[in-house]
């Protein structure tokens, strides 16, 4: 999905066109490929679905002044669309943001509304795609207690270069670390990367995105690397 921007006296378009589906939604027109829809009786559907199915009963049981805490906060902190444009999110998608956020984390839920901004990036030193002497190395190497008090959240996908498979360049959430060991200068996802992808191979190319998590359910904007798959 992607968001548009029509010119020549156009103000919208709203339907399918060329096997793409265009539309309009509270952040503006966009336009998306049609797909056939998927199972929705999946197990991975399931759990997917499930977080959302509490959050408007969580969001009703708070009190007025909770949920004026959140809209004053969405209306504080202004978001950038990939067109560089400025919009503000209200409450209630704020409130959801957060504890996606910290239902994928393994964090506890939240109902007040933030106090602090969102955490600033904290930069990983580099990103080890290659192999080592006996196991490959897939690591994210960062300075020991950069992370205290905020979680780390590693996410990746890969492009296999010389083969017939074709994968998605989607980012999967490889590790999710909370104030990670004092000392600890590397973040792995061997062990993650193998049962997504299967083991790396020379001319791989792996993309990874480090992000900053705070027990708010806030999220930094993301650290990026990528690199080819190596063998010395």
């Amino acid at each position: 999905m992607a968001i548009v921007k029509f010119g020549g006296g156009v103000s919208g378009i709203r339907g399918a066109l060329g096997g793409n589906i265009f539309s309009v939604n509270s952040n503006g027109a966009y336009v998306r490929t049609w797909a056939a829809p998927p199972n929705p009786r999946t197990i991975a559907q399931f759990f997917r679905r499930y977080p959302f199915q509490s959050w408007p009963g969580m969001w009703a049981e708070l009190s007025p002044e909770q949920r004026d805490d959140w809209n004053t906060y969405g209306k504080a902190h202004p978001l950038t669309n990939p067109l560089l444009e400025t919009y503000h999110a209200n409450g209630w998608q704020w409130f959801v943001g957060c504890n996606s956020h910290l239902a994928a984390w393994s964090g506890s839920p939240v109902s007040d509304a933030p106090v602090n901004p969102p955490p600033a990036r904290v930069d990983p030193l580099s990103f080890t795609y290659e192999m080592g002497l006996a196991l490959p190395q897939i690591t994210v190497n960062i300075t020991p207690d950069s992370y205290a008090g905020l979680f780390a959240i590693v996410s990746a996908f890969v492009i296999p270069w010389g083969t017939n498979t074709s994968w998605p360049s989607t980012y999967f959430q490889m590790r999710v670390d909370f104030d990670p060991d004092p000392g600890l200068d590397e973040l792995g996802f061997l062990i993650t990367h193998n049962i997504k992808w299967g083991n790396p191979q020379e001319g791989w190319r792996c993309f990874v995105h480090v992000a900053t998590g705070d027990t708010q359910g806030l999220v930094s904007l993301p650290w990026e690397a990528a690199t080819t798959y190596t063998i010395p």
